[in-house]
């Protein structure tokens, strides 16, 4: 069974559930969402205790570098197969021939493999196109980090840099850039919104230590807090109207919600520590939420088949009115606003799609 690796030093307590993975460590685990490193990633980033964030200059340098792997599969193969045919040839009943190996068709599959496993994890994209290129281009003339080696050209780190930083100073947030270059760390190291993990393995390591007793328990006290609790449940339910309830898999025809609202008190459930830091405190809570949920729908009590053109005649529009109590995991984070010094509490949820349904007559 594959192991993941150990990481070197005592894991850290994360100050952000933000990360961004530099294109070395996809390369160094082959670009493989199997490996055991990114499936242990995924699930925390299934779960909401991580938020990744790629580039589309990482999209690119992915797509280059796995067309590049299988040539040189593609090319180890062509000399084998020089080898073999003189062994083909004295020994046909023993020694078969090597498969063929379109390298075309194999990158663009590994390309689309690593493509679905970035958007299943609901990645946050950003485009070269958010940032300016004159921003990375001073630097490069400053020989600023990652430009400051004599004939450094490394203008994907720097635009990949910009993008993340233009994205923290906008949403007042940080990011862990994850990976082991040299260049980028000291470019890392110069930015007041990024922070430099080494590894992947350092990166799990610290989501583990972030459920240590002592610190889940500091945490606590202060997230039951009662002006805590009061404040994140009015936060929770101003967010409420963002929320997008899809109606799927009952017999109300075409049913479509159209409108939906609270009805009754929202469950805090137990919540999960994301990051901490001298100013705040980061977690990730499942929130019950009761809502009365308005569905519009094709009534065919009257109406009649038409099997010809596979219609419905003389249906009418209706509207029913169902109750759902989803279960939607939100993102809150308490701090203390640094020039009144009182304590605020911020909720988003992680994710503002659910399903809804319901047992309806079928009229078909």
């Amino acid at each position: 069974m594959p192991m993941i690796e150990q990481p070197k030093s005592a894991p850290v307590r994360l100050r952000t559930h933000h990360v961004f993975l530099d294109t070395q460590v996809y390369r160094k685990l082959g670009h493989n969402p199997a490996a055991p490193p990114l499936v242990a990633l995924k699930e925390l980033l299934s779960s909401g205790r991580l938020v990744l964030h790629i580039t589309d200059v990482i999209f690119q340098e992915v797509e280059r570098q796995l067309h590049d792997f299988v040539g040189e599969t593609t090319s180890a193969l062509k000399g084998a197969k020089r080898h073999l045919g003189r062994w083909v040839q004295r020994y046909p009943k023993l020694v078969t021939t090597l498969p063929e190996f379109d390298q075309a068709a194999i990158s663009m599959a590994a390309f689309r493999d690593f493509s679905s496993f970035i958007r299943s994890v609901r990645a946050i994209e950003h485009g070269i196109d958010t940032v300016p290129p004159s921003i990375v281009f001073e630097r490069y003339f400053k020989r600023e980090p990652p430009f400051h080696k004599l004939g450094s050209k490394e203008f994907p780190d720097a635009f990949n840099i910009a993008m993340l930083e233009a994205w923290c100073d906008s949403m007042k947030e940080t990011i862990y850039v994850v990976g082991a270059d040299k260049a980028v760390c000291q470019a890392v190291d110069q930015s007041e919104h990024l922070l430099a993990m080494n590894s992947l393995e350092d990166l799990l390591a610290s989501v583990a230590a972030m459920d240590e007793p002592q610190l889940v328990a500091e945490a606590r006290t202060i997230f039951t807090s009662s002006p805590v609790q009061a404040q994140l449940e009015a936060a929770i339910e101003a967010q409420i109207g963002d929320l997008i309830p899809i109606y799927v898999g009952g017999d109300l025809p075409e049913g479509e919600v159209i409108e939906h609202q609270l009805d009754g008190e929202i469950s805090i459930g137990e919540f999960k520590v994301l990051a901490t830091s001298a100013t705040g405190l980061r977690v990730v809570v499942p929130v019950n939420i009761p809502l009365v949920v308005d569905v519009s729908y094709e009534d065919r009590s009257d109406a009649i088949y038409d099997s010809e053109d596979g219609k419905y005649l003389f249906a009418e529009s209706a509207t029913k009115e169902i109750r759902a109590d989803p279960t939607i995991r939100f993102f809150a984070r308490v701090f203390r606003d640094p020039s009144s010094k009182d304590v605020v509490v911020e909720a988003q949820p992680v994710n503002v799609l659910f399903r809804v349904n319901d047992e309806f007559e079928n009229y078909k």
